[in-house]
């Protein structure tokens, strides 16, 4: 059959009642529709199963057919119906026999259906715009990319540096990220003495205790600040002095007693700061911001953090998605569209990439036809199609195409073979037994000889006494069969003319030209008149035919018949004699006419 549509898959949102649902285009076989329950607010699927979920109806018929569910899908649920096809082909032709049009048709059908199966995942699949003029590089190994985020770089190919574990773990503090990125200046600043940080954080409680006594310290300077300094030059203080007064402490004191940086530090011994600076303290997560800290990396980011690209990375997020471009990425399939991506291909595609031209592609594009194809590009092949291809050949093509079904039948009741089939076994079958050359039929339940040597079947073997009639069976022979056996017996008869053509020595017939009979001699002429016809006596009591007494003999007064009397015969005739008109009578021999 045609197809009007490209259309393999019916979606149908659940209300909670109805339960029968059509798919109006064709398929060959119930188990060829499956079907999906997916649950709208979380995107889950569920594959359900023929029989124990749904039943169809409608296989093989041109409209389609339909789903009638075991359950109504309820509302919130989306039934999707797929017509999914096996890549596989159970047709064998065998070579010299019939042709099965209808077979080969459906084939052709699963092909087509087969190549819309495939245009319809391509479809739903991440593809590269036709206007990048650059095809994509390959993904990363396998080895390379596991456990990491696919990303593009700069120059649009794909690379993996990001590991899934710290995504996952960002993903957890979403508040904080946004907290630092408020601060990201002061988080530079921090990085930039970081090995400071370390040391300060060693002795956090004593800058703590520092900080609350900066008032205090401000007055140190007074005489009532020297007196107490004075108090403080106890040995416990002193020692605790020799290890703030280091030149590294001092250092990073002086560094962190800039206004900003006092600022900053009352900003960053909040609570809740302090709180995410410990999550943001893991060795975990510091070597991550190390690895996203580079220059690169943050430009990147900006790059990736528009709506557009998170939008994108989103759609191409999707384990379908990735695993096509798994299928995409090999070493292959990267050369075959580097090679594909020049301008003169390009435009080759343009004309290829037609419904109709990839339609016919996907037809022909199969290995069987393409090796049907090879097979039929042979001289010979081709020399065989042109001499089949006239119009009286074609014509009868045509008429046996119409007559398939006849001839098939012909081909399944009638077989040859050297034993007795086995299979597909009808009565009335015939089959010719090449061992025993006999001509069998069968007759329900066992094979039997068409022609048997019983001695009730006139065969070579047997004499006319086996038949019951002898009559018929003499008839049949083409003998003469008689009255009774003092009555008469039928002989041919017919006109000059209609004398055989190849006749032998004694035969003999009834002319009805001359009206008397006649028999072959082989001699010249070949044909005479044996008597009675034409000729007849009357007696003495003038009875026709009378055995006794005959005296006239009479005889016909016309000759209508061209006759040769020759030299060594001796005819006699009464007349008055009449010739006719363009008939001959030639006298070689002697003659009397009274």
């Amino acid at each position: 059959m045609t197809f009007s549509t490209t259309t393999t898959r019916v979606s149908t949102a659940g209300d909670g009642s109805a339960t029968a649902f059509s798919f109006p285009y064709l398929f060959f076989d119930n188990a060829d529709l499956v079907v999906t329950l997916t649950v709208d607010s979380t995107g889950v699927e569920t594959v359900q199963t023929i029989t124990t979920h749904y039943t169809v109806v409608g296989a093989g018929v041109a409209a389609g057919g339909t789903v009638t569910m075991g359950s109504a899908p309820a509302s919130g649920q989306t039934l999707l119906i797929s017509r999914v096809e096996q890549f596989t082909q159970g047709l064998d032709l065998v070579e010299n026999d019939n042709m099965p049009s209808e077979l080969v048709e459906k084939q052709f059908d699963i092909l087509t259906m087969l190549a819309q199966q495939t245009n319809s995942q391509v479809d739903r699949s991440l593809r590269q715009p036709n206007g990048d003029t650059v095809d994509i590089a390959v993904i990363p190994a396998k080895i390379t990319r596991a456990s990491k985020v696919l990303a593009f770089n700069s120059a649009g190919n794909p690379e993996t540096t990001i590991a899934t574990s710290g995504l996952a773990t960002l993903g957890t503090i979403p508040g904080d990220i946004s907290t630092v990125a408020g601060i990201s200046a002061n988080v530079t600043t921090v990085a930039g003495i970081a090995s400071d940080v370390t040391a300060v954080a060693a002795d956090a409680t004593d800058i703590g205790a520092v900080a609350a006594k900066a008032t205090e310290i401000g007055r140190l300077g007074t005489a009532d600040a020297v007196a107490d300094m004075n108090t403080l030059g106890t040995a416990a203080i002193v020692t605790d002095m020799d290890l703030l007064g280091t030149s590294g402490n001092v250092t990073a004191m002086g560094l962190l007693g800039t206004s900003a940086n006092v600022t900053a530090m009352s900003a960053l011994s909040a609570a809740a700061v302090l709180t995410d600076m410990s999550i943001l303290g893991t060795a975990d997560v510091v070597n991550d911001m190390n690895i996203l800290g580079t220059a690169d990396v943050v430009t990147d980011m900006n790059v990736l953090a528009t709506a557009d690209v998170v939008t994108d990375m989103n759609t191409l997020g999707t384990a379908a998605i990735v695993t096509d471009m798994d299928l995409l990425g090999t070493t292959a399939n990267v050369t075959a569209m580097g090679l594909l991506g020049v301008a003169s291909v390009i435009t080759d595609m343009g004309i290829l990439g037609t419904a109709d031209v990839v339609t016919d592609m996907n037809v022909l594009g199969t290995a069987d036809v393409v090796t049907d194809m090879n097979t039929l590009g042979t001289a010979d092949v081709v020399t065989d199609m042109n001499t089949l291809g006239t119009g009286a050949n074609v014509t009868a093509m045509a008429t046996v195409a119409a007559n398939v079904t006849g001839v098939n039948s012909f081909a399944e009741r009638y077989r040859v073979a050297s034993s007795d089939p086995v299979s597909s076994l009808d009565e009335g079958d015939l089959y010719y037994n090449t061992t025993s050359n006999v001509l069998r039929f069968y007759n329900g339940s066992t094979w039997l000889a068409t022609v048997t040597t019983t001695s009730g079947d006139l065969v070579s073997s047997n004499n006319l006494s086996d038949v019951s009639s002898a009559t018929t069976a003499l008839s049949n022979l083409g003998g003469v069969a008689r009255t009774a056996a003092t009555g008469s017996a039928n002989v041919p008869a017919g006109t000059t003319a209609q004398r055989d053509g190849s006749a032998a020595v004694g035969m003999f017939r009834y002319n009805s030209t001359t009206n008397e009979f006649e028999g072959y001699s082989g001699a010249s002429p070949a044909w005479g008149s044996i008597g009675g016809g034409a000729g007849y006596f009357k007696g003495d009591n003038g009875a026709v035919g009378s055995s006794a007494g005959d005296i006239f003999r009479i005889n016909e007064a016309e000759l209508n018949t061209s006759t040769e009397i020759l030299a060594a015969e001796n005819a006699s005739a009464t007349g008055p004699l009449t010739i006719a008109s363009g008939v001959t009578l030639t006298v070689s021999g002697n003659v009397t006419i009274i």
